[in-house]
């Protein structure tokens, strides 16, 4: 742990002035990473020590496709209370209620005449759809 200036300690809940700074940090390059004694970095290093595998990630070796690359996913984040929820984001498992509730369980079982229009309606657009030109 190396000296630092006017700093607050970086463990949630401490908010103590911090005299000390993490070593892998400094040598990472991370910033804003500071302790106000070696009990205090000890006892928040697990989480800590999140930030020094966040910094020396390298993603696996691929060939891509494309521009887009792996990485930690990122914390979630709240949606402002102004806009309205749907109602399956409230639902443990994220069911849409509304949704269920419209739908049937029957199943709808067509009569003769019934069929016979309908295949004369595909027939109709079917023939429609090639004469059209875009």
């Amino acid at each position: 742990m190396s000296d630092v200036g006017d700093h607050i300690c970086s463990t949630p809940g401490c908010g103590k002035q911090a005299s000390l700074s993490c070593p892998k940090c400094l040598e990472l390059n991370i910033k804003q990473s500071y302790f106000c004694s070696q009990d205090c970095f000890k006892a928040y290093y697990k989480t800590h020590n999140n930030l020094h595998k966040a910094a020396t990630y390298v993603p696996p070796q691929f060939d891509y496709t494309g521009p887009l690359r792996p990485f930690y996913v990122s914390p979630m984040r709240t949606v402002p209370p102004q806009i309205q929820r749907p109602d399956y984001a409230d639902h443990p498992q994220g069911i849409s209620l509304l949704e269920r509730a419209s739908k049937s369980n029957e199943i709808e079982v067509y009569t003769a005449d019934t069929i016979k229009k309908m295949r004369k309606t595909c027939a109709v657009s079917f023939f429609f759809s090639f004469s059209i030109k875009c």
